[in-house]
């Protein structure tokens, strides 16, 4: 019983969180975006058991580097960010 109080009082405060996210949009919504996928890499990662190889390293650079370029408005180096980080990503499996 103790364990569904714990979750469903997490569950209300993840919520109010992401609602207060939602209405202020912007860098804070960003942020919290980019911390998410950071640690949803993470998780992948560790899944896989690649959370401390290069190419790990690589696809927490990638994630930050995606985030900095939405940041600064420029989505015109996407295409070139997915080609350098496929090219570093080959040359290190290879």
């Amino acid at each position: 019983m103790k364990s569904f109080v714990t979750r469903t009082v997490s569950g209300i405060i993840l919520i109010l969180i992401v609602i207060f996210l939602l209405s202020q949009g912007g860098i804070y919504l960003l942020g919290a975006l980019g911390i998410v996928s950071l640690i949803g890499t993470f998780e992948l990662l560790r899944a896989i058991r690649m959370q401390k190889e290069c190419i790990g390293f690589v696809a927490y650079i990638a994630v930050a580097a995606y985030y900095t370029l939405l940041y600064f408005n420029v989505s015109e180096y996407f295409v070139c960010l997915f080609i350098c980080l496929l090219l570093l990503l080959l040359a290190l499996y290879v």
